[in-house]
């Protein structure tokens, strides 16, 4: 009888151990990745007409017009277990730098996947960034932003860039006109590869060593109990 119970407490143990090790390895198996929009346009306002949608991405604000720029994301396939952080990443440059910085204001919304018309005026004050006359890459964290998006059950997260400055900027979009004109598309050199289009860059989850719970302790302890030293170097017959 004494075998019978060595035999259980022992693969109590081993289910034990195997389960911790499931869970550990199934949660470092998340990979980073990114989620590119569904929809980004230009939009271009003139005074007392209606805003129009434009075939490539600008920022900028002069005397007759104003050029924004909306990206629509799709974060629906994202759990609130499955990430640690999101960042907004894109590439933008002032094309009429004199000396001064330019700025880019973030406006964010819940969006409907489709960029319109009506998104030149959408959203609510997020953050601003400084865009110089290089193209530089810009990482914004929205982390908050998106899990609190994800908690009300809204599947796409709508942002607008605009500005307050007479400057004009460019944001890349990863056309190929950009890439041949503008040099759009930077490396990357941390990940040594090209940025392309405003995107979302989902880091995994940190691995966290969870205490051992007491299923696994009373099967650990039945093992130590139930088995003689000798059997636990040599094994089992």
């Amino acid at each position: 009888m004494t075998n019978i119970y060595q035999k259980v407490a022992f693969t109590a143990a081993s289910a034990a151990l195997s389960l911790g090790v499931f869970s550990l390895t199934n949660l470092s198996s998340v990979q980073a990745f990114d989620i590119f929009p569904s929809d980004a346009r230009g939009l271009r306002f003139f005074p007392f007409e209606e805003p129009l949608l434009l075939d490539f991405l600008a920022v900028n604000k002069v005397v007759d017009s104003e050029d924004r720029s909306v990206f629509e994301y799709n974060i629906s396939q994202l759990a609130l277990n499955e990430f640690s952080s999101v960042k907004l990443r894109l590439e933008a440059g002032n094309i009429d730098e004199e000396g001064s910085l330019g700025f880019l204001d973030v406006f964010t919304f819940t969006g409907d996947g489709i960029v319109s018309p009506n998104d030149f005026f959408a959203g609510s004050f997020f953050t601003t960034f400084e865009a110089s006359s290089s193209l530089n890459i810009v990482s914004i964290d929205i982390t908050d932003l998106v899990i609190s998006t994800l908690a009300t059950g809204n599947p796409f997260l709508g942002v607008r860039l605009s500005t307050a400055t007479s400057d004009r900027y460019t944001i890349c979009g990863g056309s190929l006109f950009e890439i041949l004109l503008s040099n759009c598309l930077l490396i990357d050199g941390d990940e040594d590869s090209e940025l392309g289009p405003p995107r979302l860059s989902i880091a995994p989850p940190t691995p966290v060593h969870e205490p051992m719970s007491p299923l696994s302790l009373l099967a650990f302890g039945a093992f130590y109990l139930l088995f003689p030293k000798r059997n636990r170097d040599v094994g089992i017959n």
